[in-house]
């Protein structure tokens, strides 16, 4: 099975560069910085993944990388809904946990010296992100006055895939210490699968989120 755990892992770092593609051709579809933050966030998820595996290719600890990645990450995406609730006091409340999550992630790198994973810090960014991507979707089903498609409506797409993804990573890490503690012989490898089949669906939203925004977005 290491052949297609393999093939799993690099196969999804292609999945990861087309949506960096995908990203960079909306880069000058909107001026906004928190538009092309979010466009910038997925090209650098890519080069970071792949620097994560170059560096487990060699037995070369990693988890530094992606405990400075999630400093930006979350808020990164959360600050997307800045530019969704334009027009809605939402946008002030996205701006302002994000803020608050980057200076909790940084205090916590200072005072642990990057050991370990800070399951909290991606728990409660996750519930946050899934509580201002539920809120766009019940705005955008109970507005009688939206007529855009919902091929075409490019924060739908985003907004599903991120209810999904952080919905799983949610839950996952809410269990994390459990996980550890399991002595299910076949939890791991469930968790892996599992993992990465959620992933592919986010991957999958966000190709279609970015290809609305390329062709609808002004």
């Amino acid at each position: 099975m290491n052949w297609l755990n393999a093939f799993i892992q690099w196969g999804f770092l292609v999945a990861q560069f087309i949506t960096a593609v995908l990203a960079i051709r909306c880069w000058n579809r909107r001026y906004s910085f928190t538009w092309k933050f979010f466009i910038a966030i997925w090209v650098l998820t890519f080069l970071t993944e792949m620097t994560g595996k170059i560096l487990a290719a060699f037995h070369i600890q990693n988890l530094w990388l992606y405990n400075f990645f999630n400093i930006i990450f979350y808020p990164a995406v959360l600050l997307l809904y800045a530019d969704v609730f334009a027009k809605n006091p939402m946008k002030w409340w996205s701006i302002v946990i994000a803020v608050l999550l980057v200076i909790w992630q940084v205090v916590h790198l200072v005072l642990y010296q990057n050991q370990g994973l800070d399951t909290y810090y991606i728990t409660v960014a996750s519930t946050a992100i899934i509580f201002f991507s539920v809120s766009y979707l019940i705005q955008l089903f109970l507005d009688k006055n939206i007529t855009t498609p919902l091929r075409q409506d490019f924060y739908y797409w985003f907004s599903a895939g991120f209810i999904i993804y952080f919905s799983f990573s949610a839950v996952m890490l809410g269990m994390y210490n459990t996980i550890l503690q399991s002595k299910i012989s076949w939890l791991p490898l469930f968790i892996f699968y599992a993992n990465h089949l959620i992933t592919f669906v986010l991957h999958l939203c966000l190709w279609a989120g970015f290809r609305a925004a390329y062709k609808w977005m002004k």
